[in-house]
């Protein structure tokens, strides 16, 4: 037997989400307009938990060296990283808190 099956005719509107259930209309096109402010002291748990990381990450690059070298790259290279996230970090929220403190006058 040689018979084709012919795929179903497609709906002519898609179905309405339930209520209370988002779409993706809802969201805004452009995801980082969305995205809320970190407050600086947020921002500095953040960079340093990512210091933290990273700094455990460059210490055991050197022990897992004896097992795999590839993975002891990784490690490094991970520690960098982080190090280099939680600078940026830093860096921003520093600024960011130095931008909105008032100005002495003299």
């Amino acid at each position: 037997m040689d018979e084709t099956v012919e795929p179903a005719p497609a709906p002519d509107a898609p179905a309405a989400a339930p209520e209370g259930v988002a779409t993706v209309d809802a969201f805004p096109a452009d995801a980082a307009a969305a995205r809320l402010p970190l407050p600086a002291g947020a921002a500095l748990v953040l960079a340093s938990l990512c210091a933290g990381a990273g700094i455990i990450h460059l210490v055991m690059a050197p022990i897992h060296a004896s097992s795999s070298a590839v993975e002891a790259a990784a490690f490094a290279l991970a520690g960098w990283v982080q190090l280099g996230l939680a600078y940026n970090k830093y860096a921003k929220a520093s600024k960011k808190k130095n931008t909105t403190t008032p100005k002495k006058k003299k």
